[in-house]
Protein backbone atom coordinates (compact mmCIF):
# COMPACT_ATOMS: atom_id res chain seq x y z
CA UNK A 1 0.00 0.00 0.00
CA UNK A 2 0.89 3.07 -0.59
CA UNK A 3 0.78 6.19 1.90
CA UNK A 4 2.72 8.87 0.90
CA UNK A 5 0.80 11.68 2.12
CA UNK A 6 0.81 13.74 -1.01
CA UNK A 7 -2.10 16.48 -1.22
CA UNK A 8 -4.49 16.66 -4.20
CA UNK A 9 -3.71 20.11 -6.07
CA UNK A 10 -7.21 19.99 -8.33
CA UNK A 11 -6.44 22.18 -11.17
CA UNK A 12 -7.16 25.86 -12.55
CA UNK A 13 -9.73 24.06 -15.13
CA UNK A 14 -11.86 22.00 -12.73
CA UNK A 15 -12.11 25.35 -10.45
CA UNK A 16 -13.61 27.05 -13.22
CA UNK A 17 -15.54 23.94 -13.98
CA UNK A 18 -16.99 24.00 -10.50
CA UNK A 19 -17.44 27.50 -9.90
CA UNK A 20 -19.29 28.26 -12.88
CA UNK A 21 -21.63 25.15 -11.85
CA UNK A 22 -22.14 26.55 -8.75
CA UNK A 23 -22.63 30.04 -9.91
CA UNK A 24 -25.55 28.21 -12.18
CA UNK A 25 -27.25 25.84 -9.65
CA UNK A 26 -27.02 28.92 -7.44
CA UNK A 27 -30.05 30.49 -8.74
CA UNK A 28 -31.77 27.98 -6.97
CA UNK A 29 -33.68 29.14 -4.04
CA UNK A 30 -32.55 28.08 -0.58
CA UNK A 31 -35.99 26.58 0.18
CA UNK A 32 -36.96 24.84 -2.17
CA UNK A 33 -41.14 23.55 -2.46
CA UNK A 34 -41.74 20.15 -1.44
CA UNK A 35 -45.18 19.15 -3.46
CA UNK A 36 -46.32 15.41 -2.22
CA UNK A 37 -48.94 13.88 -4.83
CA UNK A 38 -50.78 10.44 -3.45
CA UNK A 39 -49.84 8.46 -6.53
CA UNK A 40 -51.83 4.81 -6.93
CA UNK A 41 -49.18 3.19 -5.95
CA UNK A 42 -46.80 5.36 -3.84
CA UNK A 43 -46.63 8.62 -2.27
CA UNK A 44 -44.33 10.92 -4.44
CA UNK A 45 -42.49 13.93 -2.95
CA UNK A 46 -41.14 16.16 -5.66
CA UNK A 47 -38.57 18.07 -4.74
CA UNK A 48 -38.15 20.43 -7.91
CA UNK A 49 -37.16 20.41 -11.61
CA UNK A 50 -34.59 18.47 -12.76
CA UNK A 51 -32.52 18.16 -9.76
CA UNK A 52 -33.24 20.89 -7.33
CA UNK A 53 -33.43 19.76 -3.86
CA UNK A 54 -30.09 17.47 -4.20
CA UNK A 55 -27.00 18.69 -2.51
CA UNK A 56 -24.37 17.89 -5.50
CA UNK A 57 -21.60 19.31 -3.33
CA UNK A 58 -20.50 16.64 -0.92
CA UNK A 59 -19.19 18.16 2.55
CA UNK A 60 -15.61 18.39 2.39
CA UNK A 61 -13.75 16.06 4.89
CA UNK A 62 -12.39 17.60 7.75
CA UNK A 63 -10.05 14.54 8.40
CA UNK A 64 -9.22 11.21 7.43
CA UNK A 65 -12.04 9.84 10.44
CA UNK A 66 -14.47 11.68 8.42
CA UNK A 67 -17.30 9.08 6.50
CA UNK A 68 -18.60 10.23 3.38
CA UNK A 69 -21.06 12.96 3.51
CA UNK A 70 -23.54 13.90 0.76
CA UNK A 71 -26.76 12.94 -1.30
CA UNK A 72 -27.66 9.87 -2.82
CA UNK A 73 -29.80 8.85 -5.64
CA UNK A 74 -31.04 5.52 -6.76
CA UNK A 75 -30.69 4.79 -10.24
CA UNK A 76 -31.03 1.22 -11.75
CA UNK A 77 -30.96 -1.78 -10.41
CA UNK A 78 -28.61 -5.21 -9.86
CA UNK A 79 -28.60 -8.72 -9.18
CA UNK A 80 -24.92 -10.47 -8.61
CA UNK A 81 -26.99 -13.91 -9.91
CA UNK A 82 -29.59 -12.69 -12.02
CA UNK A 83 -32.69 -13.66 -9.45
CA UNK A 84 -33.52 -10.67 -7.52
CA UNK A 85 -32.58 -7.27 -8.83
CA UNK A 86 -32.50 -4.35 -6.50
CA UNK A 87 -32.61 -0.72 -6.60
CA UNK A 88 -28.80 0.27 -6.66
CA UNK A 89 -27.52 3.53 -4.49
CA UNK A 90 -25.43 5.91 -5.66
CA UNK A 91 -23.64 8.71 -4.35
CA UNK A 92 -23.85 12.48 -5.95
CA UNK A 93 -20.56 13.54 -6.94
CA UNK A 94 -21.07 16.93 -8.64
CA UNK A 95 -23.22 18.29 -11.00
CA UNK A 96 -20.87 20.14 -14.06
CA UNK A 97 -21.89 21.48 -17.51
CA UNK A 98 -25.63 19.64 -16.88
CA UNK A 99 -24.20 16.71 -16.23
CA UNK A 100 -24.78 14.69 -12.82
CA UNK A 101 -21.87 12.65 -11.66
CA UNK A 102 -22.63 9.36 -9.30
CA UNK A 103 -20.39 6.88 -8.02
CA UNK A 104 -21.75 3.73 -6.72
CA UNK A 105 -22.11 3.42 -2.80
CA UNK A 106 -21.73 -0.17 -2.70
CA UNK A 107 -19.57 -2.58 -4.21
CA UNK A 108 -21.76 -4.64 -6.69
CA UNK A 109 -19.77 -7.50 -7.45
CA UNK A 110 -16.32 -9.27 -7.89
CA UNK A 111 -13.99 -8.72 -11.27
CA UNK A 112 -10.86 -8.86 -12.39
CA UNK A 113 -9.78 -5.82 -14.02
CA UNK A 114 -8.22 -7.66 -16.85
CA UNK A 115 -9.54 -11.48 -16.97
CA UNK A 116 -6.65 -12.37 -19.90
CA UNK A 117 -4.03 -11.23 -17.25
CA UNK A 118 -2.35 -8.82 -20.03
CA UNK A 119 -2.98 -5.11 -19.71
CA UNK A 120 -3.28 -2.61 -16.67
CA UNK A 121 -5.13 -0.14 -19.13
CA UNK A 122 -8.44 0.65 -18.98
CA UNK A 123 -9.19 0.74 -22.83
CA UNK A 124 -8.05 -2.96 -22.87
CA UNK A 125 -9.65 -3.85 -19.57
CA UNK A 126 -12.58 -6.82 -19.22
CA UNK A 127 -13.52 -4.90 -16.55
CA UNK A 128 -14.62 -2.43 -18.99
CA UNK A 129 -16.49 -4.47 -21.51
CA UNK A 130 -18.21 -6.13 -18.59
CA UNK A 131 -19.33 -2.78 -17.78
CA UNK A 132 -20.26 -1.62 -21.60
CA UNK A 133 -21.50 -4.61 -22.13
CA UNK A 134 -24.63 -7.10 -21.63
CA UNK A 135 -23.98 -7.64 -17.97
CA UNK A 136 -24.33 -3.96 -16.97
CA UNK A 137 -24.95 -1.27 -19.06
CA UNK A 138 -26.84 -3.30 -21.46
CA UNK A 139 -28.72 -5.29 -19.59
CA UNK A 140 -32.21 -4.25 -19.44
CA UNK A 141 -32.88 -5.84 -15.89
CA UNK A 142 -30.09 -3.34 -15.24
CA UNK A 143 -31.25 0.30 -16.65
CA UNK A 144 -34.55 0.33 -18.69
CA UNK A 145 -33.99 1.96 -22.32
CA UNK A 146 -34.86 5.24 -20.37
CA UNK A 147 -32.57 4.92 -18.01
CA UNK A 148 -30.18 4.30 -20.57
CA UNK A 149 -30.96 7.08 -22.34
CA UNK A 150 -30.26 9.04 -19.09
CA UNK A 151 -26.34 8.01 -18.64
CA UNK A 152 -24.03 10.45 -20.88
CA UNK A 153 -21.15 9.27 -22.59
CA UNK A 154 -18.17 10.43 -21.25
CA UNK A 155 -17.94 14.18 -21.43
CA UNK A 156 -15.55 14.74 -23.29
CA UNK A 157 -13.79 12.56 -26.05
CA UNK A 158 -10.34 11.31 -23.88
CA UNK A 159 -11.46 13.21 -20.83
CA UNK A 160 -8.30 12.96 -18.55
CA UNK A 161 -8.44 12.93 -14.46
CA UNK A 162 -8.39 15.66 -12.81
CA UNK A 163 -4.96 17.02 -11.83
CA UNK A 164 -1.91 15.47 -11.05
CA UNK A 165 -1.63 11.91 -9.54
CA UNK A 166 1.36 10.97 -6.75
CA UNK A 167 4.39 9.65 -8.74
CA UNK A 168 3.13 6.28 -8.73
CA UNK A 169 0.21 5.95 -10.51
CA UNK A 170 -1.03 7.16 -14.19
CA UNK A 171 -4.28 8.96 -14.66
CA UNK A 172 -5.93 6.82 -16.66
CA UNK A 173 -8.44 8.77 -19.65
CA UNK A 174 -11.88 7.87 -20.61
CA UNK A 175 -12.88 7.06 -24.58
CA UNK A 176 -15.47 8.47 -26.42
CA UNK A 177 -17.67 5.90 -25.24
CA UNK A 178 -17.68 5.38 -21.58
CA UNK A 179 -20.75 5.56 -20.56
CA UNK A 180 -20.12 3.32 -17.54
CA UNK A 181 -16.40 3.50 -15.85
CA UNK A 182 -14.50 3.14 -12.44
CA UNK A 183 -13.47 6.26 -10.78
CA UNK A 184 -9.84 7.28 -11.81
CA UNK A 185 -7.22 8.25 -8.76
CA UNK A 186 -7.73 11.71 -8.74
CA UNK A 187 -11.59 11.65 -8.70
CA UNK A 188 -11.34 9.20 -5.36
CA UNK A 189 -8.68 11.05 -3.78
CA UNK A 190 -10.96 14.80 -4.43
CA UNK A 191 -12.15 16.65 -1.71
CA UNK A 192 -14.83 18.20 -4.01
CA UNK A 193 -16.37 14.92 -4.57
CA UNK A 194 -16.28 14.73 -1.31
CA UNK A 195 -13.60 12.22 -0.57
CA UNK A 196 -10.32 12.93 1.45
CA UNK A 197 -7.60 14.51 -0.40
CA UNK A 198 -4.30 12.75 1.25
CA UNK A 199 -3.38 9.54 0.20
CA UNK A 200 -3.48 7.88 3.69
CA UNK A 201 -6.79 5.58 4.48
CA UNK A 202 -10.00 7.26 5.01
CA UNK A 203 -13.60 6.27 6.18
CA UNK A 204 -15.07 8.93 3.26
CA UNK A 205 -13.88 5.70 0.36
CA UNK A 206 -14.86 2.20 2.32
CA UNK A 207 -17.49 0.31 0.97
CA UNK A 208 -18.81 -2.23 1.59
CA UNK A 209 -20.34 -5.43 -0.98
CA UNK A 210 -24.13 -5.35 -0.93
CA UNK A 211 -25.54 -7.76 1.29
CA UNK A 212 -22.24 -8.03 3.06
CA UNK A 213 -21.18 -6.15 6.57
CA UNK A 214 -17.78 -5.90 6.00
CA UNK A 215 -15.82 -3.49 3.87
CA UNK A 216 -14.11 -4.48 0.87
CA UNK A 217 -11.33 -3.39 -1.65
CA UNK A 218 -12.79 -1.59 -4.63
CA UNK A 219 -10.84 -1.20 -8.22
CA UNK A 220 -10.08 2.24 -9.81
CA UNK A 221 -9.44 2.32 -13.49
CA UNK A 222 -5.90 3.62 -13.06
CA UNK A 223 -2.66 1.93 -13.86
CA UNK A 224 0.35 1.62 -11.67
CA UNK A 225 2.67 4.59 -13.55
CA UNK A 226 5.87 2.47 -15.85
CA UNK A 227 8.42 4.20 -14.02
CA UNK A 228 7.53 2.69 -10.70
CA UNK A 229 10.41 -0.20 -9.78
CA UNK A 230 10.02 -3.40 -11.64
CA UNK A 231 9.48 -4.95 -7.92
CA UNK A 232 6.74 -2.20 -7.15
CA UNK A 233 5.28 -2.62 -10.64
CA UNK A 234 4.35 -6.31 -10.65
CA UNK A 235 3.10 -8.89 -8.10
CA UNK A 236 4.11 -12.23 -9.42
CA UNK A 237 5.21 -10.59 -12.68
CA UNK A 238 1.74 -9.51 -13.50
CA UNK A 239 0.09 -5.98 -14.50
CA UNK A 240 -1.39 -4.54 -11.72
CA UNK A 241 -3.90 -1.96 -11.30
CA UNK A 242 -5.27 1.10 -8.36
CA UNK A 243 -7.42 -0.48 -5.99
CA UNK A 244 -8.76 1.55 -2.63
CA UNK A 245 -8.44 -0.92 -0.31
CA UNK A 246 -10.80 -1.70 2.96
CA UNK A 247 -9.96 0.81 5.09
CA UNK A 248 -10.11 4.05 2.41
CA UNK A 249 -6.23 3.46 1.71
CA UNK A 250 -4.74 3.14 -1.66
CA UNK A 251 -3.32 0.31 -3.23
CA UNK A 252 -2.61 -1.90 -6.17
CA UNK A 253 -3.00 -5.92 -7.03
CA UNK A 254 -2.69 -7.93 -9.99
CA UNK A 255 -5.45 -7.38 -12.74
CA UNK A 256 -6.18 -10.91 -13.01
CA UNK A 257 -7.77 -10.88 -9.00
CA UNK A 258 -11.22 -11.35 -9.21
CA UNK A 259 -12.26 -13.23 -5.76
CA UNK A 260 -11.61 -10.03 -3.43
CA UNK A 261 -11.77 -6.89 -5.70
CA UNK A 262 -14.83 -5.57 -6.54
CA UNK A 263 -16.72 -3.28 -8.97
CA UNK A 264 -17.87 0.36 -7.97
CA UNK A 265 -19.47 1.63 -10.79
CA UNK A 266 -19.65 5.14 -11.90
CA UNK A 267 -21.20 7.35 -14.46
CA UNK A 268 -22.75 10.89 -15.58
CA UNK A 269 -26.64 11.19 -15.83
CA UNK A 270 -27.81 13.81 -18.67
CA UNK A 271 -29.65 16.56 -16.08
CA UNK A 272 -31.54 17.83 -19.55
CA UNK A 273 -33.53 14.05 -19.07
CA UNK A 274 -34.33 14.66 -15.73
CA UNK A 275 -37.84 15.52 -15.42
CA UNK A 276 -37.83 15.87 -11.46
CA UNK A 277 -36.54 14.80 -8.30
CA UNK A 278 -38.12 12.95 -5.29
CA UNK A 279 -37.06 12.65 -1.91
CA UNK A 280 -37.20 9.65 -0.15
CA UNK A 281 -35.56 9.39 3.14
CA UNK A 282 -34.46 12.81 5.16
CA UNK A 283 -34.91 16.28 4.70
CA UNK A 284 -34.74 17.75 1.75
CA UNK A 285 -31.68 20.33 0.75
CA UNK A 286 -29.79 18.57 3.66
CA UNK A 287 -27.00 15.60 3.05
CA UNK A 288 -27.82 12.40 3.52
CA UNK A 289 -31.00 12.82 1.97
CA UNK A 290 -31.90 9.95 -0.59
CA UNK A 291 -33.41 10.88 -3.72
CA UNK A 292 -34.59 9.03 -6.95
CA UNK A 293 -35.43 10.84 -10.36
CA UNK A 294 -37.97 10.98 -12.52
CA UNK A 295 -36.17 10.62 -16.02
CA UNK A 296 -37.46 11.63 -19.62
CA UNK A 297 -39.56 8.71 -21.57
CA UNK A 298 -40.56 9.78 -24.98
CA UNK A 299 -42.80 6.89 -25.34
CA UNK A 300 -45.40 8.37 -22.68
CA UNK A 301 -46.95 10.75 -24.56
CA UNK A 302 -49.97 12.37 -24.22
CA UNK A 303 -51.71 15.77 -25.65
CA UNK A 304 -54.03 18.05 -23.76
CA UNK A 305 -56.57 20.46 -25.17
CA UNK A 306 -57.59 23.49 -24.04
CA UNK A 307 -58.77 23.81 -20.27
CA UNK A 308 -62.02 25.39 -19.06
CA UNK A 309 -62.38 27.20 -15.55
CA UNK A 310 -64.49 27.03 -13.07
CA UNK A 311 -63.58 29.04 -9.93
CA UNK A 312 -60.16 27.25 -9.25
CA UNK A 313 -61.29 24.41 -11.18
CA UNK A 314 -59.61 23.43 -14.07
CA UNK A 315 -61.00 20.85 -16.60
CA UNK A 316 -58.34 19.85 -18.85
CA UNK A 317 -59.00 17.35 -21.82
CA UNK A 318 -56.30 14.98 -23.09
CA UNK A 319 -56.40 12.85 -26.30
CA UNK A 320 -53.47 10.46 -28.05
CA UNK A 321 -51.87 8.66 -24.69
CA UNK A 322 -49.59 6.45 -25.39
CA UNK A 323 -47.26 4.38 -23.54
CA UNK A 324 -49.78 3.32 -20.40
CA UNK A 325 -48.77 6.21 -18.25
CA UNK A 326 -49.93 5.00 -14.62
CA UNK A 327 -51.48 8.91 -14.01
CA UNK A 328 -51.57 11.77 -16.11
CA UNK A 329 -49.90 15.17 -13.58
CA UNK A 330 -50.29 18.77 -13.53
CA UNK A 331 -46.79 20.59 -13.04
CA UNK A 332 -47.29 24.05 -12.81
CA UNK A 333 -43.48 26.78 -13.17
CA UNK A 334 -42.58 29.80 -12.23
CA UNK A 335 -40.59 31.92 -14.42
CA UNK A 336 -40.38 32.51 -18.40
CA UNK A 337 -41.07 29.75 -20.32
CA UNK A 338 -39.93 31.39 -23.26
CA UNK A 339 -36.05 31.80 -21.78
CA UNK A 340 -34.92 29.21 -23.73
CA UNK A 341 -34.55 25.20 -22.76
CA UNK A 342 -32.14 23.21 -21.44
CA UNK A 343 -33.31 20.11 -21.98
CA UNK A 344 -37.11 19.52 -20.78
CA UNK A 345 -37.71 22.47 -18.83
CA UNK A 346 -36.71 26.18 -19.77
CA UNK A 347 -33.96 27.17 -17.75
CA UNK A 348 -35.81 30.43 -16.61
CA UNK A 349 -38.69 27.32 -15.01
CA UNK A 350 -38.92 26.72 -11.44
CA UNK A 351 -41.73 24.27 -9.48
CA UNK A 352 -44.27 25.84 -7.75
CA UNK A 353 -47.07 23.07 -8.14
CA UNK A 354 -47.75 19.32 -9.05
CA UNK A 355 -50.36 17.01 -8.62
CA UNK A 356 -52.66 14.23 -10.38
CA UNK A 357 -55.39 15.28 -12.62
CA UNK A 358 -58.64 13.30 -11.50
CA UNK A 359 -60.11 11.29 -13.82
CA UNK A 360 -62.80 8.97 -13.46
CA UNK A 361 -61.97 5.60 -14.41
CA UNK A 362 -59.05 4.77 -15.97
CA UNK A 363 -57.10 6.30 -18.25
CA UNK A 364 -58.34 6.18 -21.94
CA UNK A 365 -56.42 7.13 -25.39
CA UNK A 366 -58.93 10.37 -24.81
CA UNK A 367 -61.30 12.32 -21.74
CA UNK A 368 -61.06 14.60 -19.76
CA UNK A 369 -60.15 15.30 -15.86
CA UNK A 370 -59.89 18.07 -13.28
CA UNK A 371 -56.88 19.62 -11.22
CA UNK A 372 -57.99 22.33 -8.02
CA UNK A 373 -55.77 25.09 -8.18
CA UNK A 374 -54.13 25.40 -4.33
CA UNK A 375 -54.98 28.36 -2.41
CA UNK A 376 -52.98 31.72 -3.55
CA UNK A 377 -53.97 30.76 -7.24
CA UNK A 378 -56.21 32.97 -9.00
CA UNK A 379 -57.53 33.44 -13.00
CA UNK A 380 -57.53 36.58 -14.60
CA UNK A 381 -60.77 37.54 -16.70
CA UNK A 382 -58.51 36.74 -19.34
CA UNK A 383 -57.97 33.15 -18.08
CA UNK A 384 -54.54 34.05 -17.08
CA UNK A 385 -53.16 32.12 -13.77
CA UNK A 386 -51.44 33.19 -11.11
CA UNK A 387 -49.80 32.67 -8.41
CA UNK A 388 -49.11 35.18 -5.74
CA UNK A 389 -49.45 37.79 -8.05
CA UNK A 390 -46.89 36.50 -11.19
CA UNK A 391 -47.55 34.24 -14.24
CA UNK A 392 -47.28 30.70 -14.35
CA UNK A 393 -46.79 27.67 -16.50
CA UNK A 394 -49.26 24.93 -16.50
CA UNK A 395 -48.25 21.60 -18.08
CA UNK A 396 -49.68 17.94 -18.37
CA UNK A 397 -47.67 15.14 -19.18
CA UNK A 398 -47.85 11.28 -18.79
CA UNK A 399 -46.08 9.10 -16.10
CA UNK A 400 -45.04 5.72 -14.40
CA UNK A 401 -44.89 5.88 -11.01
CA UNK A 402 -43.45 2.81 -9.97
CA UNK A 403 -42.95 3.33 -6.24
CA UNK A 404 -40.06 2.41 -3.78
CA UNK A 405 -36.61 3.23 -4.69
CA UNK A 406 -37.58 2.35 -8.52
CA UNK A 407 -37.20 4.95 -10.97
CA UNK A 408 -39.96 6.52 -12.48
CA UNK A 409 -40.68 8.27 -15.93
CA UNK A 410 -42.31 11.02 -17.28
CA UNK A 411 -43.13 12.17 -20.65
CA UNK A 412 -42.27 15.62 -22.27
CA UNK A 413 -44.62 17.97 -20.67
CA UNK A 414 -47.42 19.49 -22.70
CA UNK A 415 -48.50 23.51 -22.43
CA UNK A 416 -52.25 23.80 -21.01
CA UNK A 417 -53.69 26.92 -22.28
CA UNK A 418 -57.06 27.97 -20.65
CA UNK A 419 -59.88 28.49 -22.83
CA UNK A 420 -60.65 32.53 -22.92
CA UNK A 421 -64.07 32.74 -24.47
CA UNK A 422 -66.08 36.44 -25.30
CA UNK A 423 -70.12 37.21 -25.11
CA UNK A 424 -72.20 37.25 -27.80
CA UNK A 425 -75.98 38.73 -28.36
CA UNK A 426 -78.35 37.03 -31.24
CA UNK A 427 -81.54 38.52 -31.72
CA UNK A 428 -84.37 37.35 -34.21
CA UNK A 429 -86.88 40.19 -36.07
CA UNK A 430 -89.61 39.22 -35.17
CA UNK A 431 -90.71 37.90 -31.00
CA UNK A 432 -93.72 36.42 -32.29
CA UNK A 433 -95.75 35.36 -35.36
CA UNK A 434 -99.27 33.19 -36.51
CA UNK A 435 -99.79 31.15 -39.10
CA UNK A 436 -101.55 29.27 -40.52
CA UNK A 437 -101.45 25.11 -41.44
CA UNK A 438 -99.48 24.94 -44.28
CA UNK A 439 -97.41 28.17 -44.16
CA UNK A 440 -93.65 28.59 -44.12
CA UNK A 441 -91.63 31.36 -42.30
CA UNK A 442 -88.28 32.57 -41.85
CA UNK A 443 -87.46 34.76 -39.40
CA UNK A 444 -84.26 36.96 -39.79
CA UNK A 445 -81.06 36.17 -37.21
CA UNK A 446 -78.56 39.29 -36.07
CA UNK A 447 -75.34 39.30 -34.19
CA UNK A 448 -74.09 35.84 -34.29
CA UNK A 449 -70.56 35.04 -34.22
CA UNK A 450 -70.60 31.48 -34.71
CA UNK A 451 -72.63 29.38 -36.79
CA UNK A 452 -76.32 28.68 -35.20
CA UNK A 453 -79.07 26.06 -34.80
CA UNK A 454 -82.81 25.97 -34.42
CA UNK A 455 -85.34 23.54 -32.40
CA UNK A 456 -88.78 23.53 -32.05
CA UNK A 457 -89.87 22.84 -28.27
CA UNK A 458 -93.36 21.18 -30.70
CA UNK A 459 -92.73 19.65 -34.08
CA UNK A 460 -96.56 18.48 -33.94
CA UNK A 461 -97.61 22.19 -34.40
CA UNK A 462 -94.30 23.94 -35.92
CA UNK A 463 -91.23 22.28 -37.10
CA UNK A 464 -87.90 24.28 -38.76
CA UNK A 465 -85.19 23.11 -40.61
CA UNK A 466 -81.27 23.29 -40.40
CA UNK A 467 -81.59 26.65 -41.61
CA UNK A 468 -84.51 28.39 -39.77
CA UNK A 469 -87.10 27.73 -42.33
CA UNK A 470 -90.65 27.35 -40.23
CA UNK A 471 -93.28 25.60 -41.26
CA UNK A 472 -96.62 25.32 -39.72
CA UNK A 473 -98.12 21.93 -39.32
CA UNK A 474 -100.37 21.66 -36.58
CA UNK A 475 -102.78 23.52 -34.74
CA UNK A 476 -101.13 25.31 -31.39
CA UNK A 477 -98.31 27.36 -30.23
CA UNK A 478 -94.54 25.96 -30.51
CA UNK A 479 -91.08 28.13 -29.33
CA UNK A 480 -88.44 28.24 -31.63
CA UNK A 481 -85.26 28.75 -30.13
CA UNK A 482 -82.04 29.48 -32.37
CA UNK A 483 -78.50 28.71 -30.56
CA UNK A 484 -75.28 30.48 -31.53
CA UNK A 485 -72.65 27.76 -31.05
CA UNK A 486 -69.96 28.05 -28.44
CA UNK A 487 -66.13 27.95 -29.00
CA UNK A 488 -62.68 28.82 -27.95
CA UNK A 489 -63.56 32.08 -28.68
CA UNK A 490 -67.04 32.57 -28.28
CA UNK A 491 -69.73 31.66 -25.41
CA UNK A 492 -73.08 30.29 -26.49
CA UNK A 493 -76.38 32.44 -27.16
CA UNK A 494 -79.51 31.84 -27.61
CA UNK A 495 -83.03 33.56 -28.79
CA UNK A 496 -86.30 32.57 -29.30
CA UNK A 497 -89.84 32.91 -31.00
CA UNK A 498 -93.06 32.07 -30.34
CA UNK A 499 -95.50 30.51 -33.58
CA UNK A 500 -98.72 30.22 -33.13
CA UNK A 501 -100.60 28.30 -35.85
CA UNK A 502 -104.39 28.06 -36.86
CA UNK A 503 -106.55 26.12 -38.83
CA UNK A 504 -107.03 27.41 -42.48
CA UNK A 505 -111.24 29.07 -42.98
CA UNK A 506 -113.79 26.61 -44.04
CA UNK A 507 -115.06 27.45 -46.95
CA UNK A 508 -118.61 29.70 -46.79
CA UNK A 509 -122.02 27.20 -47.69
CA UNK A 510 -124.07 28.69 -50.73
CA UNK A 511 -127.64 28.59 -51.04
CA UNK A 512 -128.82 26.31 -54.19
CA UNK A 513 -130.71 27.84 -56.50
CA UNK A 514 -134.13 26.67 -58.16
CA UNK A 515 -133.76 25.40 -61.37
CA UNK A 516 -137.08 24.46 -63.96
CA UNK A 517 -136.66 22.59 -66.68
CA UNK A 518 -138.72 21.41 -69.30
CA UNK A 519 -138.80 19.49 -72.67
CA UNK A 520 -140.92 21.50 -75.63
CA UNK A 521 -143.44 18.55 -76.28
CA UNK A 522 -144.95 16.71 -73.19
CA UNK A 523 -145.61 13.18 -75.61
CA UNK A 524 -145.54 12.01 -78.36
CA UNK A 525 -146.58 8.65 -80.57
CA UNK A 526 -144.02 6.64 -82.02
CA UNK A 527 -143.65 3.54 -84.24
CA UNK A 528 -141.43 0.59 -83.30
CA UNK A 529 -138.20 1.67 -84.62
CA UNK A 530 -138.63 5.38 -84.60
CA UNK A 531 -136.44 7.88 -82.83
CA UNK A 532 -136.92 11.11 -81.47
CA UNK A 533 -135.10 13.83 -79.18
CA UNK A 534 -137.00 16.60 -77.38
CA UNK A 535 -135.31 19.85 -77.12
CA UNK A 536 -135.22 20.68 -73.00
CA UNK A 537 -134.79 23.74 -71.68
CA UNK A 538 -133.90 25.26 -68.42
CA UNK A 539 -131.06 22.82 -67.26
CA UNK A 540 -128.36 24.82 -65.14
CA UNK A 541 -126.70 21.91 -64.65
CA UNK A 542 -125.93 18.80 -66.63
CA UNK A 543 -129.02 16.44 -67.43
CA UNK A 544 -128.90 12.21 -66.78
CA UNK A 545 -132.20 10.89 -69.29
CA UNK A 546 -133.75 7.74 -67.83
CA UNK A 547 -136.99 5.37 -68.75
CA UNK A 548 -139.60 4.56 -66.76
CA UNK A 549 -140.42 1.50 -68.65
CA UNK A 550 -137.13 0.02 -71.06
CA UNK A 551 -139.31 -2.31 -72.37
CA UNK A 552 -141.50 0.15 -74.39
CA UNK A 553 -138.61 2.98 -75.10
CA UNK A 554 -135.24 3.75 -74.19
CA UNK A 555 -133.09 6.68 -73.58
CA UNK A 556 -129.33 7.05 -74.50
CA UNK A 557 -127.41 9.77 -72.45
CA UNK A 558 -127.92 12.83 -74.90
CA UNK A 559 -131.96 12.34 -74.74
CA UNK A 560 -132.18 10.11 -78.20
CA UNK A 561 -135.13 8.40 -77.40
Amino acid sequence: MVDTGYRVRLSKVLLVLFMSAAMIMGTIPCELLVVTANAEIAEKTITGLRIRGIDFCPDEPKDKNAYWSGDYVYYGKYSDDGSDYYPVKYRVLSAIDSYLLLDCDEILTYQAFDSSDKSNKWKESSIRDWLQGDSFYGNKSVFTAAERDGIKTSRYEGEEAYGGTPENYHSAELGKYDPIFLLDVRQAYSNIFGYYEYFVPSNTRIKKKHGSDFFSDWWLRSECDDKLPDEARVVEDRPTAAVVVFNGGLSYYSVNDVDSHGVSPAFYVDMDRIVFSSLLAGQDSSQGSEYKLTMLDESLDVSPGKAEVSGNTLTIPYSEVKGDPTQLSVVITGGSESDGHNGVWSSGEWLECYGRLNISGEIGEEGKGTFTLPEGYSVSDDCKVFYQGYGVNIYLLGEKVNGGKSTDYAGSPKQVSIIHREPQTISVSEDSVTLTVGDTYVNEVTGAKTAVSYSSSAPEVATVSENGMVKAVGKGEAIITVTAKETDEWFSAQASFKVTVKEPEPEPVKEKETQTIAFTRDSITLKKGDTFRSELTGAKTSVAYKSSNEEVATVSENGMV
